[in-house]
């Protein structure tokens, strides 16, 4: 991320938990649904109201709950509050092709294109992906070592 973020920007990082990056980036607004430590708006992503737009906004393992059409909507909220030629970046569960597990959904390239043609973004650090090894296998009691984390940073034409 450092490599495209710097602290100058404006960034809303939805989803915070604890607000991490906010000790690395001074004009961070964290925004999550639960009252974690350090968290400046609570709120669910729907809900989060702003005039302002964003020179980039942070979605780090928010957006894969629920349903495809509430990603849809979230995903809408977060290209809604970016500023254009701002940036979006973006990690999630990853899986080819995409799945639905209960309450999360693993995305796939399928889904990020259609997202990216149908919000007109640019593609500007390609499809990254990594294991998640055990973590998910603990923490939602899946077993599947295919499981996969992605990130990716879009550019809003």
């Amino acid at each position: 991320m450092g490599k495209y973020l710097n602290q100058d920007m404006s960034i809303l990082d939805l989803g915070c938990g604890t607000n991490l990056y906010k000790k690395h980036y001074p004009n961070i607004l964290g925004v999550d649904v639960i009252d974690h430590p350090n968290v400046d708006v609570r709120s669910s992503i729907l809900e989060f109201k702003s005039e302002q737009k964003y020179d980039a906004v942070l979605s780090l393992g928010s957006i894969q709950y629920y349903n495809y059409k509430y990603i849809d909507k979230c995903f809408a909220k977060m290209v809604d509050l970016v500023k254009s030629d701002g940036l979006i970046v973006f990690r999630a569960l990853y899986r080819e092709p995409t799945s639905q597990y209960g309450h999360l959904i693993f995305w796939d390239k399928n889904m990020i294109e259609r997202l990216t043609k149908e919000n007109n973004l640019d593609i500007i650090h390609p499809l990254t992906t990594y294991p998640l090894k055990d973590r998910v296998d603990e923490k939602f009691g899946l077993n599947a070592p295919e499981l996969m984390n992605m990130t990716l940073i879009w550019r809003k034409l």
